[in-house]
This record gives structure tokens, sequence and C-alpha cells, in this order.
């Protein structure tokens, strides 16, 4: 990460423990980042995995520690869209068509 040079005639006073500090910070949290992308990779690799062989549970009993894996079916969810409703097609001379069912385009 580059540095910030002090332009002259600009405000602002400069705190090295402060820029230290957030540069700190940046590092933890870039690490953080990686681990959770690798840890990600590996979860999908791990379900593959289970899916593979049929399983939705899988005790590992020699391990250190003892571990259980499950597949966990997430509960269903409702989604909400509004929607615009044009009125319904018209044949011939400007007659409704009884029919017709209106067309909806979806906004989001």
């Amino acid at each position: 990460m580059g540095k910030q040079t002090k332009i002259p005639g600009t405000d602002g006073d400069r705190h090295s423990d402060l820029d230290k500090q957030a540069e700190k910070y940046v590092e933890a949290r870039d690490v953080r980042m990686q681990c959770s992308a690798a840890e990600t990779i590996e979860k999908e690799a791990l379900h593959v995995m289970m899916n593979k062989y049929g399983l939705t549970e899988y005790r590992i009993i020699d391990a250190d520690p003892n571990l259980l894996v499950t597949i966990e079916v997430v509960e269903e969810t409702v989604k909400v869209k509004k929607i615009e409703i044009s009125s319904p097609k018209t044949k011939g001379k400007g007659e409704p068509d009884g029919e017709a069912e209106p067309e909806a385009t979806v906004t989001e």
C-alpha cells in the first residue's frame, strides 16, 4: 500500500499511529477475506461430495475433535415482486377478448 505524501498548502494533520493502525486493520481484514473465500470453496466441495454419496449426515468419530457433517435444508421462502398489469388484449373492433389474460410486467 503506497503512502500518501503531504502536498504543500493542504490542510489536515497526519497521525502516524492512526495510519499504522488502519494499515494493520486492512491487512487483518484481507487475511480474513482470503480465509473466508477458501472456506466457501471447501464447504461447497464437501456439499458436492455429500450429494455424490447420497448422504445428508456423516459422522467422523476418529477425528480430533469428532465431527458431524450435515446438510441443512433451508426453509422455503416467499418472494414478492411488484408487477404492472396492462389492459387485456383486444380483438376485432376494439372488443375485449373475453378469454384473454391481462399481461403482467415485473418491476424491481
